[in-house]
C-alpha cells in the first residue's frame, strides 16, 4: 500500500531530475502561450461570425433590430466573451510563469536558472503579456454596436 501512495512522489521527483525545474518552467510557458493562442484563434472566429452577420443585415437577408438578429448577436457576443477569457487566462498563466521564471530562484540563494539579460526579458514579456490580457479585457467594447 505504501507503494502506491508514493508513485506521485516518484514521478515527480523522476520528471525533475531529467527534465530540472528550468525544463518545467519552460514547458509551462509554452503551455500558457498555447491556451493564448487557442483563444485568439477564437475570438477570430467569433469576430468571423459577427462580420457575417453584419453582412447578412446589410444584404437584407436579415432583418436589423428583429428577434433573430439579436438572438445570433447576443450568442456571438457570448462566444467572444468565453474566448477572449480563455486568451486572457493563457496571458495570466503565462505571465505568472515568465515572472517565476525571471526572478528565480525564489529563495535567493543558488544560482539563478537563466542569465541576467535573459531574466530581464522574460520579466518585460510577462509585463507585455499583462497588457495584452488587460487590453483583452477592453476588447469587446469595441464591437458594440
Amino acid at each position: 500500500m505504501s507503494k502506491i501512495k508514493n508513485i506521485g512522489k516518484e514521478i515527480g521527483d523522476f520528471t525533475v531530475e531529467n527534465i530540472g525545474k528550468r525544463g518545467i518552467l519552460i514547458v509551462a510557458i509554452i503551455v500558457g502561450i498555447i491556451v493564448l493562442a487557442i483563444g485568439l484563434i477564437m475570438s477570430s472566429m467569433s469576430l468571423s461570425n459577427y462580420y457575417d452577420l453584419l453582412q447578412m443585415a446589410n444584404l437584407g437577408v436579415i432583418s436589423d433590430g428583429s428577434t433573430e438578429y439579436n438572438y445570433r448577436l447576443y450568442e456571438i457576443y457570448k462566444s467572444l466573451s468565453t474566448d477572449i477569457m480563455i486568451a486572457q487566462i493563457g496571458a495570466i498563466v503565462t505571465a505568472i510563469f515568465l515572472l517565476i521564471a525571471g526572478i528565480s530562484p525564489l529563495s535567493g540563494k543558488g544560482t539563478p536558472y537563466f542569465s541576467e539579460y535573459v531574466r530581464l526579458g522574460l520579466c518585460v514579456f510577462a509585463a507585455v503579456l499583462i497588457f495584452v490580457a488587460i487590453y483583452l479585457y477592453q476588447f469587446p467594447s469595441i464591437f458594440v454596436i
